[in-house]
């Protein structure tokens, strides 16, 4: 809506991580820093071309570059989303999580991230961990979980991936 932006301003001006998903990505651009280095940024390939003025081609040609290149100008953290995911701090450090089967990256796997995210942000989480994280985890739940399945089915399964995880590490 027309009010977009004054919204994400506010929220931004709570002081509180966000996680901004989906069409609120194209709303830092005229805000560089204001969301703050503790908030994560979620585009797709086609979200991020376009807030970085790229075609698609060139964003999947370069992820690394493109994905740094956002993380750095907006001073953000942002995960790029898709089969492989790649997590670009502003400093520059680029993580990549645990990559998924290519049918991960259907439509509706973004907004589930999104929210498996803004839960391990809202945790306490730094939003580059929330990201490495929250990717992995919904990697490893499709890898355990041979498909295609719906994210919301996908996402019925993350707990006991979370436990078989937490009994790994003890």
């Amino acid at each position: 809506g027309d009010d977009d932006a004054a919204r994400l301003a506010r929220r931004c001006d709570d002081g509180v991580p966000l996680v901004v998903d989906a069409e609120a990505v194209q709303l830092v651009r005229g805000q560089p820093g204001r969301a703050g280095r503790g908030s994560l940024l979620t585009p797709h390939a086609g979200e991020l071309a376009r807030l970085l003025g790229v075609s698609r081609e060139a964003v999947h040609a370069d992820p690394l570059t493109h994905v740094r290149s956002a993380a750095q100008r907006f001073e953000i953290t942002v995960l790029l989303k898709g089969a492989t995911q790649y997590i670009a701090q502003p400093d520059g450090r680029v993580t990549i999580a645990v990559a998924g089967p290519s049918w991960t990256a259907q439509a509706g796997s973004g907004d589930t991230l999104a929210g498996i995210c803004a839960t391990l942000l809202a945790s306490g989480l730094s939003a580059h961990w929330s990201a490495v994280l929250g990717a992995s985890v919904q990697a490893l739940t499709a890898q355990s979980n041979p498909g295609p399945w719906p994210p919301d089915v996908l996402a019925q399964r993350l707990p006991e991936v979370i436990a078989d995880l937490t009994e790994l590490v003890g």
